[in-house]
């Protein structure tokens, strides 16, 4: 169960450095005038934060099946 926990605070803590990263960037294009730059950083961003959560997902999937050290398969 704390395998799955630190899973999720890992993720929200990513989840926050990059919504704060890409909408310092988004902040600053966007106030300099620029308008299609903005757009796509939040496209980006939204790519990222689903990847983020996707592998979130994955690793959570992984500790319940019991397929916790994968690498050692190898």
């Amino acid at each position: 169960m704390g395998k799955i926990i630190l899973t999720i605070v890992i993720t929200v803590l990513m989840l926050l450095f990059a919504i704060f990263y890409f909408g310092g960037i988004i902040f600053v294009t966007f106030a300099e005038g620029i308008k299609l730059l903005p757009l796509i950083l939040l496209l980006i961003a939204i790519g990222i934060a689903g990847a983020i959560i996707y592998n979130m997902i994955e690793r959570i999937k992984e500790i319940k099946g019991g397929d916790e050290n994968d690498i050692s398969k190898y």
